[in-house]
């Protein structure tokens, strides 16, 4: 009987060890289909293209050549979810707040990307109409939204956050507001006149201007007030294997090469040569003052 005992032992030890094992060398990454950040789908051409999908295999053509990856497609939510459940997964490209880290999610210390905030969209022919509402490079929204000189577009329902939302419940009555959520409707409008600006994420923009061939046409402007960007990480969970899986990756992100290889990724969705220089000069200047990292374009 004892050495029936021993046998059987010895081989739930060898199966817990190879387990332990696999799953240390198993990483799932999941995405949502959110272009231009992830394209799951083949329909434009531009399947695993992505910003993020981009990003997640250059990581993964650097990270030991023995860990095998996979991928799936899941909302944010259910990713978060997944996570904070210690599943074997690690999410590129997850904004950082208290109540996720508190659940257990965690997160790179060198950032995968640099999100810009939303910012004013114009037509490049008419930049000297809004010369007299810029400071410092940037709009003044509230005494551009008050001259009513200009029209101004915006989606019903959608929050653009931080001090562009708190001017737009000011001065709501002063917006023309588009009764759909299809971002494409207002720059063909702003295309045609019929509004003289929007509001949009400039990679955002990128992506619309690419399909409706506009990306000559259009001028984004920060916004005076707004938050110059969030930071964008990678993330897991905040068990052995993540802390393990996430400090490969930092060491692989905090290399000069790799972000400015991820900084072409995002960048190349931007509309045009001054949101491209715009978005270079904000990286180079945060990762010097942030994270010591000297950064050339």
């Amino acid at each position: 009987m004892y050495i029936y005992i021993k046998i059987y032992l010895f081989l739930l030890c060898s199966l817990l060890f190879t387990t332990n094992m696999v799953f240390a060398e198993e990483i799932t990454w999941p995405k949502p289909d959110f272009p231009p950040f992830a394209f799951l789908l083949d329909e434009t051409g531009m399947k695993d293209k992505g910003i993020d999908q981009l990003s997640i295999h250059y990581l993964i053509k650097k990270l030991p050549s023995e860990w095998n990856h996979y991928f799936e497609q899941a909302n944010y939510k259910r990713i978060v979810n997944d996570i904070v459940d210690k599943q074997p997964k690690i999410i590129a490209g997850l904004f950082k707040n208290q109540k996720r880290i508190d659940r257990g999610v965690l997160y790179s210390k060198i950032p995968m990307h640099l999100a810009l905030p939303n910012q004013l969209v114009i037509l490049k022919t008419n930049y000297h109409h809004f010369l007299e509402f810029i400071e410092f490079d940037k709009i003044d929204f509230e005494k551009l939204v008050l001259s009513k000189k200009q029209v101004v577009g915006v989606s019903h329902g959608r929050a653009y956050s931080g001090i562009i939302d708190i001017i737009l419940d000011r001065h709501r009555d002063k917006i023309y507001t588009r009764s759909t959520s299809d971002e494409n409707g207002l720059l063909q409008m702003l295309e045609k006149e019929r509004i003289d600006a929007t509001l949009e994420f400039p990679i955002s923009a990128g992506y619309s201007a690419h399909k409706l061939n506009m990306k000559d046409k259009i001028l984004l402007i920060p916004i005076l007030g707004m938050e110059e960007y969030t930071e964008a990480y990678v993330a897991g969970p905040s068990n052995t294997w993540g802390k393990d899986k996430l400090k490969a990756i930092d060491r692989i992100m905090q290399k000069p090469e790799t972000i400015k290889q991820f900084a072409l990724f995002y960048s190349n969705w931007l509309p045009n040569a001054v949101s491209k220089s715009y978005y270079h000069e904000l990286l180079k200047k945060y990762y010097d003052k942030e994270h010591d990292i000297q950064v050339e374009f």
